[in-house]
């Protein structure tokens, strides 16, 4: 079992709550948050790595979390999931230490994912 605890941020509380019984059954220990409101609250409870949805009450509200959650815990991993994506016109990523250094996260998975592949990228990042 691992000792690892997931802040997981998502207000999708479908994927939220299926994504985090699943890291459970992993070994995970698992906060959850709803929004980026909620994920300041509850981080004081200490974790090792987050994973947060970039669009959640605000179409920001990710990418202000993320760098919120750098800005206080430079040396935890911030894992980005989104869909955004989709919206045309619009091509993401952090695959370039230009875009990395702004978008302050260690890592994008688009949406829709299979777990594996969330899993995969923790086991990269812890």
């Amino acid at each position: 079992m691992s000792n690892i605890r997931i802040l997981f941020v998502d207000d999708d509380q479908d994927l939220r709550e299926a994504n985090a019984a699943l890291l459970k059954n992993a070994g995970f220990d698992v906060i959850e948050a709803d929004s980026a409101a909620q994920a300041l609250e509850v981080m004081g409870q200490g974790y090792d790595l987050a994973v947060v949805d970039l669009v959640m009450e605000k179409a920001d509200s990710g990418f202000s979390l993320a760098f919120q959650l750098k800005k206080q815990a430079p040396d935890k991993p911030i894992v980005i999931i989104s869909d955004v994506n989709d919206i045309p016109g619009l091509n993401f990523s952090v695959n370039t230490p230009a875009e990395k250094a702004w978008i302050k996260a260690d890592a994008f998975i688009e949406k829709p994912f299979r777990f594996e592949q969330l899993k995969a990228r923790i086991d990269q990042l812890t």
